[in-house]
């Protein structure tokens, strides 16, 4: 029979922050933290694996304590905030039960950059970090390009009638793009009855997610997609959409949804055949005023898996 456990537990972290006085070029930031807890169980059961942990904090409890510290900067490249750099450096260190523990107990010590820039309705961003942790033979190579991590950048306009925003990650380490997604969008801004959107996601199957060669050969995935909605009144809307594969040539998955308002009722209605070949139907109606009053029919062949979409 196994028995049941108590902890008691007591957490500490007195820290430390400064930050030095601006200038227009650059502000700097810093601080320090002690992190601590001292947990007592007063009873425990066989399913606890390490018995002999358990005893040391039966006798007097387990205390577990840890230090960590930041430095932050960040540089104004071009006047008004255009253009900044923000370079943050983080350390994590536990102090104490840290003889059996890789690197001395030392757990992060990592470089984050960060480049932000923004003009009118234009916004750019893109940023990487620094593994200073890793030892040499841990690298891929022993090359110090594989410390860092995906660099993920991103362009966004924002306009009254029109939206583009496109994000690639790009792999410092394999000198290639991991994959590329842009998505458009156009709406009538003087009477919202209709927006129509068109999208594009490429995937480089030649790497991983870290950015480094892939071990099984596959094809490329470049998907697109398109939606459009129109709203014949302020009551009653109805939109499509669809995604392609363009490597593949056929289309993958369509969908058509319903919305109408009827004075204090509300139909919302929905049809969607997947990649997989599975229709799925959902129904929704009920009163606005008494909500609790819903009538919901969702229905599929099978659950909804994680797809790609």
């Amino acid at each position: 029979v196994l028995k049941d456990y108590y902890n008691k537990t007591l957490t500490f972290s007195p820290g430390l922050s400064y930050s030095f006085p601006a200038t227009s070029f650059f502000t700097l930031s810093s601080g320090l933290n002690l992190n601590g807890s001292w947990t007592h169980i007063d009873d425990w059961g066989t399913h606890f694996s390490d018995k002999e942990d358990i005893e040391k904090q039966i006798k007097g409890g387990k205390y577990l304590l840890s230090y960590s510290n930041y430095e932050n900067c960040q540089l104004n490249l071009l006047p008004g905030g255009r253009l900044r750099l923000n370079i943050n450096h983080s350390f994590f260190r536990q102090l104490n039960y840290n003889n059996t523990m890789k690197y001395t107990g030392v757990t992060s010590n990592i470089l984050n950059f960060n480049l932000y820039g923004s003009y009118g309705f234009l916004i750019f961003n893109a940023s990487t970090s620094y593994n200073l942790l890793k030892d040499k033979n841990e690298l891929l190579k022993n090359s110090d390009l594989d410390r860092f991590s995906m660099l993920q950048i991103s362009l966004t306009l924002n306009h009254d009638e029109y939206n583009f925003y496109s994000n690639s990650s790009y792999s410092i380490y394999a000198n290639q793009i991991k994959n590329i997604y842009t998505n458009f969008s156009i709406r009538d801004r003087e009477k919202g009855l209709w927006s129509v959107s068109a999208g594009t996601n490429f995937i480089n199957n030649l790497l991983d997610s870290y950015g480094h060669p892939n071990s099984v050969s596959q094809k490329d995935t470049i998907y697109f997609n398109t939606s459009i909605s129109f709203n014949f009144t302020k009551e009653f809307s109805f939109s499509i959409g669809r995604w392609y594969d363009l490597i593949e040539k056929k289309l993958l998955e369509h969908s058509y949804s319903l919305n109408w308002h009827l004075h204090c009722w509300e139909l919302n209605f929905s049809w969607t055949k997947r990649q997989d070949n599975v229709e799925e139907i959902f129904f929704t109606i009920y009163i606005s005023a008494i909500p609790q009053f819903k009538i919901s029919k969702p229905q599929s062949i099978t659950p909804s898996y994680n797809l790609q979409f």
